[in-house]
């Protein structure tokens, strides 16, 4: 049967057997193909450039956090001002 497929794909059927004597057949069958060359193709890594937009963000976010009319419980917990009595 896979004398009949290598026929009738236009190829070689070697049976290669524990002593590897089939390989060196197969290898010169290789080094007899043509030889082609491949283009590649080359990707660009974009350069990632949000970090401006966040920098805002986490300062406005900072900004707001302490110019809130509400009061929160970070803020009561947090007395920058206060003087310790002895």
């Amino acid at each position: 049967m896979c004398k009949q497929v290598a026929v009738a794909g236009n190829g070689v059927y070697i049976r290669a057997t524990d002593a590897n004597s089939g390989l060196g057949i197969v290898m010169d069958q290789v080094h007899k193909m043509k030889q082609k060359t491949y283009d590649s193709k080359s990707f660009k890594d974009f350069e990632d450039r949000f970090q401006f937009f966040i920098a805002i963000a986490l300062f406005l976010f900072i900004a707001e956090f302490f110019i809130s009319n509400r009061k929160s419980l970070r803020l009561s917990n947090l007395k920058l001002f206060e003087v310790k009595k002895p």
